[in-house]
Parts: structure tokens; C-alpha cells; sequence
């Protein structure tokens, strides 16, 4: 009986070896100032959630998956998080989400944002809420999205109906991609404000990467923004180009742009000049060079002047995923 215990449990552990899959992940960036003009070293990481833990388990495509992301998780503000527990229909047309989504399908972004003030376009729930979201697979290069935010705390109901998030996103051949996400509340409360977002990715040239987005906010006090940027290869030669307006975003009624141009020198050395006009009306000019030991570790030296100030620093950048 003990023999028949101990090979079924076998079997169990092989059966899901074969149709179950668990991945590890880890995602850190950062760098490390070495001097400055003021004789400073520092250290720093890309943004407050850039370091990443995950665990991702699946069983098949038409059953179940999820992830399990532990953000900043080199910190002592580290927390495991329960995300984007993932159903499929066995006719392969709608996708199903629970928990707490970081689902970016319909999010838009500047690839680098040097000088960008706006950040990028609205996730689901503003990345913030837990809830559902159905998203159409079966409709070729159309896919829509219905979101439903659905916090802990609980929430009314009718009010999570009147809070739903809208997204279409469609693929047009050799051009590009139109993203669109609503954020909607029709609730009539005091303060109850629209968030809209919506852009346009160009695909289609080769070597070259352009995004054009914008974001609203509606409500007692209106703020819009619009951002564009587009990056360019040829041979050894990068160009870079990003350009922004914020209309009464965060108080701020201004313009930004900023242009990189960077050459390959070698394969491992590069050497580069940016300039920008920043919201805050100031004017910003960077040179430097950069030198890469190994894929993920550069070392860059760049002097420049930033709002009239000479600056300078050496620092090593590290960038790994895995």
C-alpha cells in the first residue's frame, strides 16, 4: 500500500513537471556616482519599484498563470505581491486577470525620457487598485479591454460599474500600434475625474522607434499633457529626439525637448552630446563619454551646464535581468 502511496505521488510530481512551468525573475538598474563637481559619491537606483523579484508559474495555455512580484525587493520596504492571476477560455478568445494587475497593453511611454517630465500613460486602475480585467485574444489585430477596479476596502457595487476602465488597442500592418485607455467615473461625486490616454507607436521603418502620446485628466481642474519622441540607428550613429507640453500639469504650463546624438567609436566605447530646454525654463547641455567593460556595467564621464551651473561626474551603471 506504502509502495502505491509513494508512485502516485511520483506521478503527481512528473505529471506536473510536464505541464507546469515556474520561472524565476530578477530586474535591477542603478549607478554609482563616483565624484561630482561638488566632490560627492553616490549611489542610486533607477526609480522607487525598478528592482524586481518574480516568481511566474503557468500550467497550459488555457488554464491558469501568475505572477508573484516582490518590487524594490533590495530594500527594507520589500513586499511579496499576489499579480495578475491569469485565466484563458479554451477557445483561446478572452483572457481573464485577477488581483493586482501590472497589465501594460495599452500603456505608452518615452523609451528614455531624458528630459521628460510626464511620465507615460495610465495602466489599468493606475496600477494601484486590485480588481479584474477581461481582454479580448480572438479579434486579430483588434484587441478591447474591460477593467474592474475592486479593492480590498470594498467598494459599492454600482460605484465599481461606474468606475470601469475602457481599452482598445489595434495593430496596424508594417505601421504601428493605436492604444487608447479610459479611466472612467461616473459616479457624480465631488472631485470624480476622467483619465483618459491614448498614442500611437510607428513601426514602420526600419531602425527607427517613435511614439507620440497624451494623457487627461478631467474633472474640477482640467491637466493634459502631450509627449512625442523617436530614436534613430544608422551604422554607428544614434539620434534621439523627445519633445513634451503640459498644460496645468502639476501647476505647470510649459514646454520641454531634448535631443541626443551619440556615435560608436568601438565596440565598447561611445562618445555623445545632449541638449535640452526643460519645463522648468531651464537649458541643459551634456558631452561625455561612455565605455562598456561587459554587457550591463558602463562607465560614463559627461560635463555640461544645467540651468547656467557647470556640472560633471564620472559613474558606473549597472543594468541586469535575468
Amino acid at each position: 500500500m506504502k509502495k502505491a502511496i509513494v508512485l502516485l505521488l511520483v506521478l503527481a510530481v512528473l505529471g506536473g513537471a510536464v505541464f507546469a512551468q515556474v520561472t524565476v525573475g530578477v530586474t535591477a538598474s542603478g549607478g554609482v556616482t563616483l565624484f561630482d563637481q561638488d566632490t560627492m559619491a553616490t549611489f542610486a537606483r533607477d526609480g522607487a519599484a525598478y528592482d524586481l523579484l518574480t516568481f511566474k508559474a503557468s500550467k497550459d495555455k488555457t488554464s491558469v498563470a501568475f505572477t508573484v512580484d516582490n518590487f524594490d525587493s533590495y530594500t527594507t520596504a520589500a513586499n511579496f505581491v499576489f499579480r495578475d492571476w491569469y485565466f484563458a477560455t479554451a477557445n483561446d478568445m478572452v483572457k481573464i486577470i485577477l488581483g493586482k494587475p501590472r497589465n501594460g497593453d495599452f500603456r505608452a511611454a518615452m523609451d528614455h525620457g531624458w528630459y521628460a517630465d510626464v511620465g507615460s500613460t495610465y495602466r489599468f486602475f493606475g496600477g494601484a487598485s486590485y480588481g479584474a480585467i477581461v481582454e479580448s485574444t480572438g479579434l486579430g489585430a483588434l484587441t478591447l479591454g474591460l477593467g474592474l477596479g475592486i479593492p480590498e476596502a470594498g467598494v459599492d457595487s454600482v460605484d465599481m460599474l461606474e468606475k470601469a476602465n475602457l481599452a482598445v488597442k489595434y495593430d496596424i500592418a508594417d505601421v504601428g500600434t493605436i492604444k487608447a485607455l479610459a479611466m472612467l467615473d461616473l459616479t457624480g461625486n465631488t472631485g470624480a475625474v476622467q483619465t483618459i490616454g491614448a498614442s500611437f507607436g510607428y513601426t514602420g521603418m526600419e531602425n527607427l522607434s517613435a511614439t507620440l502620446y497624451t494623457r487627461a485628466i478631467l474633472g474640477d481642474d482640467n491637466q493634459f499633457y502631450v509627449a512625442g519622441s523617436a530614436y534613430y540607428t544608422m551604422d554607428k550613429l544614434y539620434l534621439g529626439f523627445e519633445a513634451e507640453y503640459l498644460s496645468n500639469w502639476g501647476g505647470v504650463d510649459a514646454p520641454s525637448v531634448g535631443a541626443k546624438v551619440a556615435y560608436n567609436v568601438t565596440d565598447p566605447l561611445s562618445v555623445f552630446v545632449k541638449a535640452g530646454y526643460k519645463t522648468d525654463e531651464t537649458m541643459h547641455f551634456w558631452g561625455g563619454v561612455d565605455y562598456d567593460f561587459i554587457p550591463g556595467l558602463t562607465a560614463e564621464f559627461e560635463a555640461g551646464s544645467k540651468a547656467g551651473d557647470v556640472m560633471y561626474d564620472l559613474s558606473v551603471y549597472y543594468s541586469y535581468s535575468f
